[in-house]
């Protein structure tokens, strides 16, 4: 998949987003693969509007330079961090907001979406819930093509979406396989929500 021109019309549909999304996930997927790190999370991260998402991913060399750098910064270790503290934030990761020039096109198609007012919470709401779905039917899809597979690896990666960089529990739930969700389960990192997609 490439990228392509936009449509400029106004409140593009939600095959329009999820074919936009998927197109850059697909983009930075291919571009992440080429780092030699064992993946264990690809979650698609937004805030608590659904604004634009990005990708972010999480990889055992990624969190040991991720628990380097804590310590780096603070020159000393504050609150007995350890390498498993920091092994779901997605913030933390070396490679959060992954291929950010690959989500031009999705920015583009989220900004013609209509306002999120929030004197109107119904309507917030509905419009919150619709780009939530268009990231997960886009993860989806693209699980289903096989573009997360690597070296048979897939079973054990856990994909999400996940607004302010919380792990949306029922989207985990319908995106992965008891394999994926083994370890983010184990770790109580899987968080409840209260979004209705």
């Amino acid at each position: 998949m490439e990228m392509r021109a936009v449509n400029n019309n106004k409140n593009p549909s939600m095959d329009e987003l999820k074919i936009a999304i998927k197109i850059a996930i697909k983009n930075a997927v291919k571009e992440l693969f080429k780092i030699n790190e064992n993946f264990y999370y690809l979650v698609l991260i937004t805030t608590g509007e659904a604004h634009t998402p990005y990708l972010a991913a999480g990889s055992t060399e990624g969190l040991e330079k991720a628990y380097i750098k804590y310590l780096e910064d603070y020159g000393y270790n504050p609150d007995n961090i350890k390498p498993n503290d920091l092994k779901w934030s997605f913030a933390d990761s070396p490679h959060v907001i992954y291929g950010e020039k690959y989500f031009n096109d999705v920015e583009t198609l989220f900004d013609l979406r209509p306002l999120m007012d929030y004197k109107n919470i119904e309507e917030w709401n509905n419009e919150y819930n619709f780009r939530l779905k268009a990231m997960e039917l886009a993860l989806k899809e693209l699980d289903e093509e096989n573009v997360f597979e690597r070296k048979d690896k897939r079973k054990h990666l856990f994909i999400n979406v996940a607004p302010d960089y919380l792990n949306v529990k029922n989207i985990a739930l319908r995106l992965n396989k008891n394999e994926a969700l083994k370890q983010i389960m184990e770790d109580d990192a899987l968080e409840d929500d209260d979004v209705n997609v």
